[in-house]
């Protein structure tokens, strides 16, 4: 599968060079060229799965073989081990047809935490099949976003702090 800048720049990209690469050099989201079809049988042959089952059902065809479908299912299960909830997004029902879907059973409570753990793990895995490492630049208010890869073996983190004040909850972010 190609990746392309939502600004049209740039040359498609493999699904590795997306990972290390981050925005387009156009200032653009990378985004896949085309989307995979699922059917509605296969969609509603999906309704018993976990969400680690779930979640390596829909990545698969997005990643194209650049991680074989074991290592996938490792990274996958990886990310979501540390989540306080055995349904990692439980939908609660709260009346007649009303639901809610609890986003906050990650490790740091927050909803980026479904997109951030998966992160950390793929970025640890590119850059130690490609032999690579990675210093990450961040501001105190990415702060936030960042306690997942502190733990990965490739990704060295610089964070700069400014005069400003920042919340017990930003510093503390990451305590399990």
């Amino acid at each position: 599968m190609e990746y392309i800048s939502t600004r049209g720049g740039g040359e498609p990209k493999s699904f590795e060079d997306v990972i290390l690469t981050g925005l387009a050099p156009d200032g653009g989201l990378y985004v896949p060229k085309s989307l995979p079809h699922y059917s509605h049988e296969e969609i509603a042959s999906w309704a018993g799965l976990s969400y680690q089952q779930l979640a390596l059902k829909v990545i698969t065809p997005f990643v194209d073989g650049a991680i074989p479908e074991s290592d996938l299912e490792r990274l996958i299960e990886k990310s979501y081990g540390n989540f306080r909830h055995e349904d990692i997004a439980p939908l609660v029902k709260t009346g007649d047809n009303e639901w809610i879907l609890e986003l906050f059973h990650g490790p740091t409570l927050a909803f980026k935490d479904f997109a951030l753990q998966f992160l950390g793990n793929l970025l640890d895995y590119t850059l130690g099949k490609r032999q690579q490492k990675v210093v990450l630049w961040a501001l105190p208010l990415a702060t936030l976003a960042l306690p997942r890869l502190r733990v990965v073996d490739d990704v060295r983190i610089s964070i700069y702090l400014f005069f400003i004040l920042i919340n017990e909850c930003q510093m503390y972010s990451d305590a399990k």
